[in-house]
């Protein structure tokens, strides 16, 4: 009876920390970016950080220092919508190398609507409307990226090639 009182004991104790460990593999192939689901697992971590914003924030889980505890859940929150908005960005990286720019783009558009700062997208998302010969949207692009980032040599190569397709005069 003994044994069974401390293997009850022992099985409660890891059944709790389970959610926990859950979060840990997730944070962790979330933020490395290094699994093929990334977006399921980041998905899932970002659910589960945002329930636990809630909890801190409504009150309900009281950690020993709030703000603390809110600033560190929203920083890994951000840091995985970050990981998914590169893995979006890798997938277009990919499609656009294979002609495939419809869905490059669509690619691009998410991991510029996870991570608006990212000029990588951004760049190739205009590379791709450019050569779909949408000028105008990929002008635009290639303008966000040099305010992002004003010395890309790339980019002002790309916008020049863009305004030379559209036969209007360098600004």
């Amino acid at each position: 009876m003994r044994c069974f009182g401390w293997m009850a004991f022992a099985l409660a104790a890891l059944s709790a920390l389970a959610p926990a460990a859950a979060q840990t593999r997730d944070q962790t192939a979330c933020l490395a970016g290094s699994d093929r689901n990334i977006v399921a697992i980041c998905t899932r971590f970002i659910e589960e950080t945002s329930r636990d914003i809630g909890l801190v924030t409504s009150g309900k889980v009281r950690p020993q220092n709030k703000t603390r505890a809110l600033y560190q859940l929203h920083n890994l929150r951000g840091g995985a919508k970050q990981a998914m908005a590169r893995r979006y960005a890798a997938d277009g990286d990919s499609r656009k190398s294979a002609e495939l720019h419809h869905r490059a783009i669509e690619d691009f558009d998410e991991a510029i609507r996870l991570d608006p700062s990212q000029p990588h997208a951004l760049l190739n998302r205009g590379n791709s409307l450019a050569e779909l010969s949408i000028l105008d949207r990929a002008i635009q692009d290639f303008e966000h990226v040099l305010r992002v980032d004003p010395k890309n040599a790339l980019t002002f190569n790309n916008r020049g090639g863009a305004y030379c397709g559209k036969d209007v005069s360098y600004r």
